[in-house]
């Protein structure tokens, strides 16, 4: 399903956009990403960390792109087409506010992420099929997450968090 919204109108309002940033690839609301300030294809382009290193280090945004498609007839079809401009919001910014997100949105299994573990991005050498996902921490060092404060319905199987710098 892919959903991912902040869970107080404060966020929204820290939240700032960088409105210059396209995707190379589709990418869908609650990715985990990076910004490559001298892409392959974009001046500035949206892509997945590298490595662990990457995602530890890097300043991690997140897509969080209205829906206005009003033919989709599931929220679930909803996604940012290669090319298209990205919300990319900074959670750098954010840390402290609550946020949702659906456990589609995290590789690992719903039953293995508990309350109180902290939901990090994930990258392109550990996860080659999914690397702009969130995944669990095995570590610490992570530069930005999501710590864990409920499990919730939300889009089925959700989470209930705060952004947190580790």
């Amino acid at each position: 399903m892919s959903l991912f919204k902040f869970a107080s109108i404060q966020a929204i309002t820290f939240a700032k956009n960088n409105p210059r940033v396209k995707c190379a690839t589709d990418v869908k609301n609650g990715y985990v990403f990076t910004i490559d300030d001298n892409g392959s294809n974009y001046k500035e382009e949206a892509v997945a960390f590298a490595d662990a290193a990457g995602a530890k280090a890097g300043d991690a945004y997140v897509a969080m792109n209205i829906i206005e498609t009003p033919e989709l007839w599931r929220l679930s079809e909803h996604k940012i087409a290669a090319g298209e401009f990205i919300r990319a919001i900074k959670l750098d910014d954010l840390v402290g506010f609550p946020v949702e997100l659906s456990s589609d949105l995290v590789t690992t299994a719903y039953a293995d992420v508990a309350v109180g573990d902290v939901v990090v991005p994930s990258n392109s050498t550990d996860d080659a099929a999914a690397p702009l996902v969130w995944k669990k921490a095995v570590a610490t060092g992570y530069t930005v997450g999501i710590e864990i404060l409920e499990k919730t319905t939300f889009g089925g199987t959700g989470f209930y968090g705060k952004i947190v710098k580790n």
